[in-house]
């Protein structure tokens, strides 16, 4: 197995190594070591240098292990702590939840958090009872379509159309009509990953997003402006209302308003029902989404939060581990593959010999038993082939890794109901896995076994 690293095509002009990302997160960590403030804190200085405890961080409802694991990594290479265990990294949507609870805001029954933030939209239904909510009365939504995809829609849907009529195509290179555009509103992340790459690689590109950020702030801010001007390489154009929200926001609140349904189906809740939402993220001042919101909850009491609300919620989170799913931080989605991995099957199994073997091997299968199921079903995590993601143009594939590794199913499917394991490929998992685990800091020897975060500090 060669040393070979995943590459990130950035822009058309540009390569960049796939840890580099992970290394500017580590740089960000150092400086917030150095740099941070806190009026209640004055000693924070200190506190960060050697008294922190644990690191809580966010993740996108519904995102995957990868992505949980390099976050992790990252915050180990910082060294603001020196076990995996002191990382935590929870779903994001529930989050301002926990700062709800924290500051004392009542709950009414079926409390609706919705967080638009730049990357996803992430939606949080709690069912209150009597003031009590457990984690089985907790169910989240998240949509990968949020600030940016609105500013990309915004570039393809009123910008680009009339800065292309009026500008000189041989002068001013921003050519997107060559690209499959993704449909307002829809997240498509492979084309938004292209749309991007292409943007970013134009002078006039970057203006354009840049154009679309502001419009969107203008717009969300100034209700008495139904038209918007702004200049682009000396080419004035102009948007009205009317076109952003009939072109950009509607298609985006159809998509929003699936997941919503969906959500609320999926936890026996109609939106008459909704007594309470809460909103954040600058998206959400669009008057057209506060409009929706209000069609679509009439019965609901409708309040912004502070942008500061995920984080005083995430660091929060360690008082409230009875809401936490700590089995899924325990058992990643890699912990149990490479607990397969080691089982060595040289034969077929059923279902629930698999669950025993793992159970033997001190596991506890019952608990992820459906993730289980999904590796025996020929799924394999999230992100651990990049260039075969939705966003498989941004990534060059490596080209010394076996065959074996992308041929067939990790395990097939037999008449009797059993699955036999693909031996080769299972060969070619675990090099693959050694080679890319073998440079981190964390180990999947065990499971992760977060300590009592607020015992300690109550300590």
């Amino acid at each position: 197995m060669s040393a070979w690293q995943p590459i990130v095509q950035w822009s058309e002009q540009q390569r960049i190594p796939l840890r580099y990302f992970q290394i500017l997160l580590k740089q960000l960590l150092l400086q917030l070591q150095s740099t941070a403030t806190c009026g209640r804190l004055p000693d924070l200085h200190e506190i960060m240098r050697d008294r922190v405890y644990a690191v809580i961080l966010g993740h996108p409802t519904a995102w995957s292990d990868t992505y949980v694991h390099n976050l992790r990594e990252a915050v180990l290479a910082s060294k603001i702590v020196n076990q995996a265990e002191q990382v935590m990294v929870i779903d994001q949507a529930i989050a301002p939840l926990f700062s709800l609870i924290h500051s004392h805001k009542p709950l009414q029954d079926n409390t609706l958090i919705i967080n638009i933030g730049a990357e996803t939209t992430d939606l949080l239904l709690a069912k209150v009872n009597n003031g009590i909510i457990g984690r089985s009365n907790l169910s989240s939504r998240g949509l990968d379509y949020a600030g940016l995809s609105l500013n990309q829609d915004i570039v393809v849907q009123l910008l680009y159309p009339h800065w292309r009529s009026l500008a000189n195509p041989d002068r001013d290179a921003c050519d997107l009509d060559r690209l499959l555009m993704p449909a307002p509103g829809d997240p498509a992340p492979g084309l938004r990953a292209d749309l991007q790459k292409a943007l970013i690689s134009s002078p006039v590109g970057l203006e354009l997003l840049n154009a679309a950020e502001q419009l969107k702030l203008d717009l969300s801010t100034h209700l008495d402006l139904d038209q918007w001007i702004t200049t682009i390489r000396d080419r004035p154009l102009m948007v009205w209302r009317r076109e952003l929200e009939s072109q950009v926001i509607q298609p985006f609140l159809q998509h929003l308003n699936r997941a919503l349904n969906d959500l609320l189906s999926n936890s026996g809740t109609i939106a008459d029902e909704v007594m309470s939402v809460w909103k954040l993220g600058g998206t959400t001042n669009l008057p057209s989404l506060s409009r929706w919101l209000e069609q679509k909850m009439p019965n609901a009491e409708i309040a912004s939060l502070p942008p500061s609300t995920v984080a005083s919620g995430l660091a929060t989170a360690p008082t409230y581990r009875y809401l936490l799913n700590i089995s899924r931080q325990q058992y990643s989605d890699y912990f149990l593959l490479q607990e397969i991995c080691r089982l060595n099957l040289q034969s077929a199994i059923t279902p629930n010999q698999l669950m025993q073997q793992l159970q033997n091997r001190g596991v506890n299968s019952k608990s992820c038993r459906d993730r289980i199921l999904t590796i025996l079903q020929g799924d394999l995590p999230t992100g651990l082939f990049p260039w075969q993601e939705q966003e498989q143009s941004l990534f060059l594939s490596d080209p010394t890794l076996s065959s074996d590794l992308f041929t067939g199913r990790l395990f097939e499917l037999e008449s009797d109901g059993t699955y036999q394991p693909n031996w080769r490929k299972f060969q070619a998992l675990r090099a693959y896995l050694k080679a890319i685990l073998g440079t981190m800091q964390q180990s999947l020897s065990e499971p992760l076994v977060f300590p009592e975060f607020a015992r300690s500090i109550a300590g």
